[in-house]
């Protein structure tokens, strides 16, 4: 589960009622937190390559599960959801490196962005190792520029979901018009 500075974070910002809001859960996994923000009264648009979560997002009718492979042929990035702004955008555990710097154009004005995943040192903790999968320290940090405002960033061995592992968390809100 995504880790804050404090537990109550997330919910305070993100899981009050936001009626009409709209959500990109990317590489989504369980769902969790697209389960979470739907029972919020957020519309949800969730992204993962596991086709077996389809079914799991049928009962919920503002979530809508994007079956795409990030990692394959670009295409789905001219198409919803990719083709749309939104008020919140999660990414959890997962990096793919060459669609980094799109995510945060994918924003409204105003819209947050929370990204954690592993970075370099948590292949001495345990998976994942692939250090082509984990974040350089700072890295997330080259997300933020002129269209951005940093809310939170965070780095270092921390707890995760039960685990001890080493994370990388930014959150930033877009400022652009």
């Amino acid at each position: 589960m995504l880790e804050l500075k404090s537990k109550n974070q997330f919910s305070k910002h993100f899981l009050n009622k936001k009626l009409n809001k709209k959500a990109l859960d990317l590489a989504c996994g369980n769902g969790k937190y697209s389960f979470q923000l739907a029972k919020n009264g957020w519309y949800v648009e969730s992204v993962d390559k596991n086709k077996e979560l389809q079914n799991i997002f049928l009962n919920y009718k503002n979530i809508n599960f994007n079956l795409i492979d990030l990692e394959k042929d670009k295409s789905y990035l001219i198409k919803k959801p990719f083709n749309q702004k939104y008020d919140l955008i999660i990414v959890s555990k997962y990096l793919y490196r060459p669609i980094l710097e799109i995510i945060p154009t994918l924003l409204k004005f105003k819209g947050i962005l929370i990204y954690q995943t592993f970075m370099k040192g948590n292949e001495k903790l345990g998976p994942p190792r692939n250090v082509d999968y984990l974040l350089k320290k700072n890295e997330l940090k080259s997300l933020i520029n002129e269209n951005y405002k940093l809310i939170m960033f965070d780095q270092g061995k921390r707890k995760l979901d039960s685990k001890v592992c080493m994370i990388q968390t930014l959150i930033i809100s877009s400022i652009k018009k």
